[in-house]
């Protein structure tokens, strides 16, 4: 690193603990330290310049969420593409866009080496079949499916993964008992967070947690 990136890391940190992100993201990114500008970005409320940083740092999934939140899914789309994840694009097309033809090509294309990426590949179909064929039965398998194999897949951040992907599905055809199936799923699978997911879910969907659990079960990490 050179003197001049070397002052300007040392500038930022400054600003940093002078709590100015934005002053920070600026150094970090003149210095070359592009994810660490990005994160300053995104914590000073610049989520625009935070996702390009992010973007063009190398943090695809990072830049592309920040994307979806702002209401550009071509933008997460493209971040998704420029690293050869075919399935996280086709996914946000399925999810986010009417164009479910481009977002079926495009999973049919995703390659995948884990039974989380199968079935996450899986979901994302059965929703565009749902949705070109108007019957959602294709869909309520593969929900049913990642129920009943959510205990196995490993590890356990692919475990949420599938719940995640499982439940918009659920949620986006309507059929909040299937999201509700998962949430269970997860909860005795010992995902990580599940009973705050399932409750959190319950209240802006169902408008009550009656029934759902308050605690995690024992030994849960």
């Amino acid at each position: 690193m050179s003197n001049r990136a070397e002052l300007l890391e040392r500038a930022a940190e400054s600003y940093e603990k002078a709590s100015l992100p934005l002053d920070a993201g600026r150094c970090y990114l003149a210095a070359g330290l592009v994810l660490r500008a990005a994160q300053c970005f995104e914590n000073g409320g610049e989520r625009e310049t935070a996702a390009a940083a992010y973007r063009k740092g190398g943090a695809a999934e990072a830049a592309a969420s920040i994307f979806i939140e702002l209401g550009r899914p071509d933008d997460a789309v493209a971040c998704h593409e420029g690293v050869g994840d075919l399935l996280s694009a086709g996914w946000v097309l399925a999810l986010h866009t009417g164009r479910t033809a481009q977002a079926r090509a495009l999973l049919s294309d995703a390659t995948f080496a884990t039974t989380a990426g199968e079935l996450r590949r899986a979901l994302g179909l059965s929703l565009c079949a749902a949705r070109l064929r108007g019957d959602p039965a294709e869909l309520v398998r593969v929900v049913e499916r990642c129920a009943a194999e959510l205990p196995s897949i490993s590890p356990l951040e692919a475990r949420a993964d599938v719940r995640d992907w499982a439940v918009q599905v659920a949620d986006q055809v309507g059929r909040h008992d299937l999201s509700a199936r998962i949430h269970a799923a997860a909860y005795h699978a010992r995902v990580p967070n599940a009973v705050a997911r399932w409750r959190g879910w319950a209240a802006a969907m169902l408008g009550d947690t009656f029934g759902v659990p308050d605690r995690p079960l024992p030994n849960e990490d």
